[in-house]
């Protein structure tokens, strides 16, 4: 006999921020593209709150490269700061 808990997303303290969700055979869960980015431009998400059947190691798999989306949107976000700093003090 095997028996397992109903998958859950325990992401309450989302709510506020009015995300895209994805209904399915489990509930409803935060909805992401292949990088793990939200409906919102600055967040994003992985694991349960995204995949009812994430277990750990998928959970981490999946952690580990919308970690590495995160970073690479950040170093983006600098260079493309840096450079509209430098072409505005080129003009100057």
């Amino acid at each position: 006999m095997f028996t397992a808990g109903r998958p859950r997303a325990h992401d309450g303290l989302l709510e506020n921020l009015d995300l895209e969700r994805t209904e399915g055979a489990f509930g409803s869960f935060l909805t992401v593209d292949e990088l793990g980015r939200t409906s919102s431009p600055r967040v994003w998400a992985a694991g349960n709150v995204v995949d009812a059947m994430a277990n750990v190691p998928v959970a981490v798999g999946a952690g580990s490269m919308t970690g590495a989306a995160v970073n690479m949107a950040l170093v983006a976000e600098e260079f493309d700061a840096a450079a509209a700093a430098a072409r505005t003090d080129a003009r100057a």
